[in-house]
C-alpha cells in the first residue's frame, strides 16, 4: 500500500506485475511512455492524480493480460 506517494518528473510511473497494489492521495507526474502499467494483477487507485508532462502522446494508464483488474 502507497499513501501519499509523489512521484515527480519521472520517465515512467508505476509497473504493477502478478502483484495487487494500493494508492491513495497520490500523484503520478511522468514525461514518458506511461503512469500507471498493471501486466497481471490488481491496480486500486484511490484519489490517485496522473499528469503526462512530455512531448509525445503517452498512455496514463495501460492494462494488459488475463486477469488484469483496475478499482478506481
Amino acid at each position: 500500500m502507497l499513501i501519499r506517494p509523489s512521484l515527480n518528473k519521472v520517465r515512467t510511473g508505476v509497473t504493477i506485475q502478478n502483484a495487487e497494489v494500493t494508492m491513495i492521495s497520490s500523484s503520478i507526474n511522468f514525461t514518458g511512455g506511461y503512469g500507471v502499467n498493471l501486466n497481471v494483477g490488481k491496480a486500486i487507485l484511490n484519489k490517485v492524480e496522473i499528469v503526462h508532462t512530455g512531448n509525445d502522446s503517452a498512455d496514463l494508464i495501460k492494462a494488459r493480460g488475463k486477469g488484469s483488474k483496475l478499482v478506481f
